[in-house]
């Protein structure tokens, strides 16, 4: 299918094939297709954000916040979302617990959503009521 597709367009349109997608959008792409898996991952992003850092001038405890978070992307920066070859199935997964916040007895809860394996949405938040 898409060699027919990239027939049609190079009919209507001056092209040029520049093989498998590598990268768009700063997401960094990674196929195997021997395991039908595909890897994304915005490392390069990530080191860009760690290199900028000394552009603005927080005061001391947004400093220390910051470097913990920077010290997160450090270490996690080579992470990604790898997606299988299973169906193409969005499973939802979802947890709370009951008042666990014990100095206001209310509830976190949270949730995850996944396609093919890959994690695509999440999120957790303390409860307001």
């Amino acid at each position: 299918r898409i060699a027919q597709l990239k027939r049609d367009l190079s009919k209507s349109f001056a092209m040029k094939d520049l093989g498998p997608t590598k990268q768009i959008l700063g997401i960094r792409i990674f196929r195997d297709r021997g395991a039908n898996k595909l890897h994304i991952s915005q490392e390069q992003y990530i080191e860009k954000v760690l290199c900028s850092r000394f552009l603005s001038n927080p005061g001391k405890k947004h400093w220390e916040a910051v470097k913990w978070i920077f010290r997160y992307l450090r270490g996690t920066s080579k992470l990604g979302i790898t997606f299988g070859n299973g169906k193409p199935t969005l499973v939802g997964y979802t947890d709370s617990d009951l008042a666990g916040n014990m100095d206001n007895m209310k509830s976190t809860s949270g949730y995850l959503m996944t396609f093919v394996g890959g994690a695509v949405s999440w999120q957790s938040r303390l409860q307001k009521c």
